[in-house]
Formats: C-alpha cells, sequence, structure tokens
C-alpha cells in the first residue's frame, strides 16, 4: 500500500529476525489480507501482519497458515530467550519480601518463565490468582502449560504494559523489566534492543 514505507523499519526487523532463525521471509505488500489473498503463499509456514495498531488483530482461522503480529514473531522467533525453556534472571529466586500478599513457597525459585518472562513471587501470585493456577506453588507451569503461559502473558501484558503503549517503546520495557534493565541497571541487554 501507500503507507509501505511507514512500516520498512518493522518489515527490516522482521526479516532479520526470520533470517536469524534460519527461515527464508518473503515480503508481500497487500491491503487487509484475507484468506483468498494468502492461498497463493503454500510455501509459507506464517504469515507477519505488519500493519497499523488499529487493524492489527485478524482472525486468522480461514488461512491455511498463521497470521500472526510482529509482537508474536518476536517471542516465537527469539533464539536468545525461547518462551518454552526456564531461564535465570539477574536476581537469585526472584523473592520480593515487601510483598507479603503472595508469601514465597521456599521450595520454589520465581525466575523468568513463560512467553514475557514472568518474574517475582508477587507476578507469579497474581497471574496465577487472575489465570486459576497455583503460581507461587506451581510456577514451572509456565514451562509445562502452554495456554497457561500465554494466558499469564496477556494478564501480565494488559495489566502493566498496555497502558504505557502510547508513551513508546521504551515505556514499555520499563514496564515489563523495570530497573532490571532501565536506568543502567543492565546495559548489556539494552545495547541488544538496538
Amino acid at each position: 500500500t501507500i503507507n509501505a514505507a511507514c512500516y520498512l523499519h518493522m518489515i527490516c526487523q522482521m526479516k532479520a529476525l526470520i533470517a536469524g532463525a534460519g527461515k527464508k521471509a518473503y515480503t508481500l505488500v497487500v491491503g487487509r489480507p484475507n484468506p483468498a489473498k494468502l492461498v497463493n503463499f503454500p510455501e509459507c509456514d506464517v504469515f507477519i501482519y505488519v500493519s497499523c495498531a488499529q487493524t492489527a488483530l485478524l482472525d486468522s482461522k480461514e488461512y491455511l497458515a498463521p497470521v500472526i503480529t510482529p509482537f508474536e514473531a518476536m517471542l516465537a522467533f527469539n533464539s536468545v530467550l525461547p518462551y518454552h525453556k526456564t531461564t535465570v534472571t539477574l536476581t537469585t529466586h526472584n523473592i520480593h519480601p515487601n510483598y507479603t500478599q503472595y508469601p514465597c513457597n521456599p521450595d520454589q525459585k520465581y525466575y523468568g518463565r513463560g512467553p514475557l518472562r514472568l518474574t517475582w513471587n508477587y507476578n507469579y501470585g497474581a497471574g496465577g490468582s487472575n489465570i486459576g493456577f497455583d503460581g507461587l506453588n506451581s510456577p514451572e507451569t509456565l514451562t509445562s502449560d502452554l495456554i497457561i503461559s500465554f494466558k499469564t502473558a496477556l494478564w501480565f501484558w494488559m495489566n502493566n504494559v498496555h497502558q504505557v503503549i502510547s508513551q513508546g517503546f521504551g515505556a514499555t520495557i520499563r514496564a515489563i523489566n523495570g530497573a532490571i534493565e532501565c536506568n543502567g541497571g543492565n546495559s548489556t541487554a539494552v545495547q541488544f534492543r538496538i
């Protein structure tokens, strides 16, 4: 479309992400996608829909391949922190003593798990209460149950990040990682994002 130039930065970022995962990328410039348009590309395993935020959500049940957003692509193709594996974050066990509403189980560790790398006992407790799993006593559920894992990521996003999206990329990173990454807390992570 005429506005494709506005999305070139995101298209380049997606192509680099796909290439980094060892996959081939094609760029298709079309109006709003529909099954009839995309059926002509059976070699594509997935379509990444780069568009303005108002038209980004698309129900892809009728498509032969999934149609996902760039955010979902970043989760899926992130080779540094794959969502299905457990990684340890900067602090030991991520237990915050000031959040007594969500008391820690001494036998559990609350480090980064799931698509948005949920950390801290208070996030596991609140997320578990909202989604319907015992986050404090079974935090590993985020690595063993894909549905709960993504529900928890969406819960965290909608409760902590969604309201700051209009403030820019830096505000979303602050909402997700706070002092761990912002204000010089982890310059390596910052450089990786640039």
